[in-house]
């Protein structure tokens, strides 16, 4: 089984002008990474597709945990309920399975550990921007 990270960019049929067209670049899956690489290591936000195999599920959530990010990622499998069991014990602000970058308005965007404090979007979005006031009286 293979845990999969990746950050949606624009490919060069979205770019709307020259100038986006040269900021955007073409999707890489590398295959041959490990820790200690930093395309591994890092949080990055390229079109670049670490893959790395593992032997076990524990395997997966302790290398995926053992990270100081935590942003989202995604995890890929045809075992639905593996899948679920594995998405629910990484720490990360959104985990995706079987899909990637699923967001809207009203889904709530969050990054855990190094990756981020606060939420954006959804409910709990709004709610970064109110302040909450207590009146407590006696009488």
């Amino acid at each position: 089984m293979y845990v999969i990270v990746m950050w949606f960019h624009k490919n060069s049929r979205e770019a709307s002008n020259e100038s986006e067209r040269a900021e955007t670049h073409r999707s890489h899956t590398q295959t041959q990474t490990k820790e200690g690489n930093r395309i591994v290591d890092e949080e990055q936000f390229g079109p670049v597709i670490p893959l790395i195999r593992f032997k076990s599920d524990d395997e997966i959530v302790a290398r995926a945990n053992a990270s100081p990010y935590g942003l989202g990622g995604s995890v890929w499998s045809s075992n639905f309920d593996r899948a679920r069991k594995i998405a629910e014990d990484i720490d990360a602000g959104t985990v995706w399975i079987n899909q990637h970058i699923t967001i809207g308005p009203h889904i709530p965007m969050a990054g855990s550990k190094q990756s981020g404090i606060g939420v954006e979007q959804g409910l709990e979005g709004l709610a970064e921007f109110t302040q909450v006031r207590v009146l407590n009286m006696a009488k």
